[in-house]
């Protein structure tokens, strides 16, 4: 039965869904470099995923890379590196390894020592980047292009494909780029937004890295009517998997087929840490939840929302292989009220909420709450509608369910619609 005491038409839950897009940014410029032709790197990566981390690209971190024989140059058995001769065969210089298409390039084999895999660690340096290493500075392979007379009448650069990684202590494989498995940490403290990318045909710096996120964030914001008291003491997301293998060449590329499998091996993760969140009286904004530095980084996957079969286990705990849902913990009663009008004593209480999900890498799903039937002031969306995905369409659970399926008293009624944010440049419905 709806108490009295609390007029809260609506309380609704909006899917903001938003999506990187890549810009090279130039960050060498040295023509002291190109003249004594060492390879130099600019990364891009704009509009990350954990924006407190990497936002702007200024605070991108330091990245792993490795140079690969390109696939579409001809493979020599002579060039010159530096100015050096090398060869497949003896003399001074042999190259190590020999040069094959794919191969890895001259220089690239060194173990990083943070990641244990292949890779040299290039940083930050004064607004540009370097080398963390300087005896590992590498160089551009070329050929010499001679006279009938044997007279050395031009140079030519031999391209060379790059594939990279950050953060440089990733442990991303880079001589094995279709096979990455992940597995997601199990606090948001330890959740590392992974970038990869790969550049094919580079015969001259720098060499642009364009990134691109392998995980989805997922944040929490809020809304209300100025005339309640709303706080919030837990958020959990739920029934998500938390292991997955990419193709990361697909991914990175846009190839058609699989480019991420996730196993089912789901998990709930809390979306909010600290004291309770009292959500403030200002309708014109959305008052985001989730901590800066405590967003979730997720595996991109799709899910069917919770069953509504029972979470509880035998012996007490949640399952997480009934479908995805959203695990609410809060309190709510109008302004000037003595008590609560949701839950016993202090008023807390939980609710569940299916929820299907459809994240894609590289994109931003912030979930929102919207209490008092107020609108999303983002997307003018209001609470309710034909659009409102489960449970908003069921009449009969406005409190949602208990973690038994059962329909909870409606002491708040509750409906969900789903909207998107822009984020350079698309939409990206998280219910497509």
């Amino acid at each position: 039965m709806r108490k009295l005491n609390l007029l809260i038409s609506a309380f609704a839950v909006a899917a903001l869904a938003s999506c990187s897009n890549d810009e090279v940014v130039s960050s060498i410029n040295d023509t002291s470099v190109q003249a004594r032709q060492s390879i130099g790197f600019s990364p891009a990566a704009t509009n990350v995923t954990r924006s407190s981390v990497y936002t702007p690209t200024a605070m991108f971190p330091n990245f792993r890379v490795i140079g690969l024989w390109s696939s579409s140059a001809t493979i020599p058995s002579t060039a010159w590196i530096e100015g050096k001769e090398f060869t497949t065969s003896g003399g001074d210089n042999v190259f190590s390894p020999a040069p094959s298409a794919g191969g890895l390039y001259q220089g690239f084999s060194a173990t990083h020592t943070a990641s244990g895999k292949v890779g040299i660690e290039i940083v930050r340096n004064n607004g540009g980047w370097d080398y963390a290493d300087q005896s590992q500075i590498q160089y551009w392979p070329y050929s010499e292009k001679t006279d009938d007379e044997g007279n050395v009448t031009s140079y030519e650069v031999i391209s060379l494909d790059f594939r990279a990684v950050a953060p440089a202590s990733s442990d991303v494989d880079l001589q094995n780029p279709s096979s990455y498995a992940y597995t997601t940490p199990s606090t948001t403290a330890q959740m590392v937004d992974v970038c990869y990318t790969d550049a094919t045909g580079a015969k001259s710096s720098p060499v642009n890295l364009k990134f691109k996120h392998l995980l989805s964030q997922i944040v929490f914001k809020a809304v209300k009517a100025t005339n309640y008291v709303v706080d919030i003491q837990a958020i959990e997301i739920g029934g998500v998997n938390t292991k997955g293998t990419y193709n990361l060449t697909a991914l990175v590329n846009g190839a058609s087929g699989t480019q991420i499998s996730s196993t089912t091996t789901p998990a709930a993760f809390p979306g909010m840490s600290g004291a309770a969140f009292s959500v403030p009286a200002d309708t014109s904004q959305l008052h985001q939840i989730t901590a800066t530095g405590q967003e979730l980084l997720l595996i991109p996957q799709k899910a069917d929302p919770w069953n509504k079969k029972s979470l509880k286990a035998d012996d007490g705990s949640i399952k997480q292989d009934q479908g995805a849902y959203l695990k609410l913990t809060y309190r709510a009663k109008t302004s000037g009220a003595e008590k609560y009008s949701t839950g016993d004593g202090d008023g807390w209480t939980s609710a569940y909420f299916p929820l299907k999900l459809s994240w894609k890498a590289g994109c931003k799903y912030s979930y929102v709450l919207l209490f008092g039937g107020v609108k999303n002031p983002d997307t003018e969306t209001p609470s309710g509608g034909d659009d409102n995905p489960d449970p908003g369409k069921e009449p009969n659970n406005p409190g949602g369910y208990d973690e038994t399926g059962k329909p909870k008293a409606p002491s708040v009624a509750i409906t969900f619609t789903a909207s998107v944010e822009d984020w350079e440049p698309y939409n990206i419905n998280v219910t497509d």
